[in-house]
């Protein structure tokens, strides 16, 4: 009777579970301490071709089943502010006992260990990350959070690959098969975009440096001529073009793997229904303190008026209760959502000039589910310098909303198992 239970998930010595790389489900070994994927990706030409090999952290493995992965796909240019916003938000996840009580964190493996150590020296300080590295398939990390008994949602692993910039500047050199997370079917992608960069505005260290160059140019009686950022008169709509081309010919890929490699007929219109199935998108307008003037008043206040940070980090019993409990959190996501719709059609409406018309047009003219959120990843504009360990020159941070686009991403992923 034994031997009937023996391979099925959870019963006998083999336990299914979802690889954190290539998101295949994999039996592995419940004895063993060392589990590596056996499953294959896609090369360019979409042919299973390339070994996974990714090595399960052993509490990963352990608490498959009663957590579940929710995994997260990070799309956009360089500096238009992933990889703080990212750290951001860890910071406050780490925290977020003090309103769910029931909530717990857990970084389950060492690079994840190292992260929250600097996060607590460091980011809180407003010393910033260095950006994240062009790196291949194989040496790209993979962050996973063990986050249980949130408020809404349950437990899960957050699965997070981020990517360098790099990686999305052109059409021609995109190459979707170094990032597998981004066209599997139940990934949420968050696309960032920075609105005052695409503007030409500069911003943080760029306009410091900015500011000193004009005070030498004036001290010498010249005048120094304006510079714009790198993506002043890129188009929001330019990576969306990336992201919805990848999506596309993975389709085609998939659909061919699943003929045999025949013709197929009407391919266009089986590709639409692919991605009306299973794309799910949170765009996220960074840097919101530096454009807080351009927002409708509704969007201003909503950033503005955030105070989950302070009720985290700082709370005072004047500011009334300070759990997030069911009824807390029902009326947030209800606030979410009008807050979404609003941010699509300001962007619709009023930013034509950096694509945003296209760019929510594009969206829902290609079957692609869509989030909207604003977020201040640092609550200001302002650049910390590293004095010596644990100790920083400027402002700390202050972030505004930047648990929303994590809220979302939840809120797509509820149903799922």
């Amino acid at each position: 009777m034994q031997n009937l239970f023996k391979g099925l998930p959870g019963i006998g010595q083999k336990k299914t579970v979802r690889c954190p790389r290539c998101l295949n489900y994999v039996k592995i070994d419940k004895i063993r301490t060392h589990n590596v994927c056996d499953q294959k990706l896609p090369d360019q030409h979409g042919l299973l071709t390339i070994p996974c090999q990714y090595e399960f952290p052993p509490l990963y493995t352990e608490n498959y089943g009663e957590i579940i992965p929710a995994p997260v796909q990070v799309f956009g240019w360089s500096s238009h502010g992933k990889t703080v916003f990212l750290n951001a938000m860890r910071l406050m996840l780490m925290n977020m006992q003090q309103v769910w009580p029931q909530y717990n964190y857990r970084a389950i493996t060492d690079r994840d260990i190292e992260l929250s150590r600097l996060l607590r020296t460091e980011m809180e300080n407003g010393i910033m990350p260095q950006p994240t590295q062009p790196l291949n398939l194989h040496d790209n990390y993979i962050y996973i959070m063990e986050l249980d008994h949130m408020v809404r949602w349950g437990s899960r692993f957050l699965v997070v690959m981020d990517h360098a910039g790099e990686r999305f500047d052109s059409l021609e050199e995109f190459k979707a098969q170094e990032i597998p997370f981004l066209t599997h079917r139940d990934t949420t992608t968050l696309m960032f975009l920075s609105i005052p960069l695409l503007q030409g505005k500069l911003i943080g260290s760029a306009a410091i440096q900015q500011r000193e160059l004009q005070k030498i140019a004036q001290h010498r009686g010249e005048e120094l001529p304006r510079r714009m950022s790198e993506h002043f008169g890129h188009s929001m709509n330019e990576l969306l073009t990336i992201y919805i081309q990848a999506m596309i010919t993975h389709d085609k890929h998939e659909m061919q793997r699943e003929q045999g490699g025949g013709l197929l007929k009407n391919i266009g219109k089986a590709v639409n229904t692919i991605i009306r199935q299973r794309r799910k998108l949170v765009v996220i307008l960074t840097m919101a303190d530096a454009f807080i003037d351009e927002l409708p008043p509704q969007l201003r206040n909503y950033i503005q008026m955030d105070d989950t940070w302070d009720r985290v980090f700082f709370y005072h019993k004047s500011m009334g209760s300070r759990e997030m409990d069911v009824d807390y959190m029902e009326q947030y996501m209800d606030r979410m959502q009008k807050v979404s719709q609003a941010i699509r059609d300001w962007l619709l409406n009023d930013m034509h000039q950096i694509g945003g018309g296209e760019f929510v047009k594009s969206i829902e003219s290609n079957n692609i589910e869509a989030r909207y959120t604003i977020v201040s990843s640092l609550g200001h504009n302002e650049v910390s310098t590293q004095l010596g360990v644990g100790q920083a020159l400027g402002t700390k941070i202050a972030p505004k909303r930047v648990l929303d686009p994590f809220f979302w991403i939840l809120e797509y992923q509820k149903f799922r198992s």
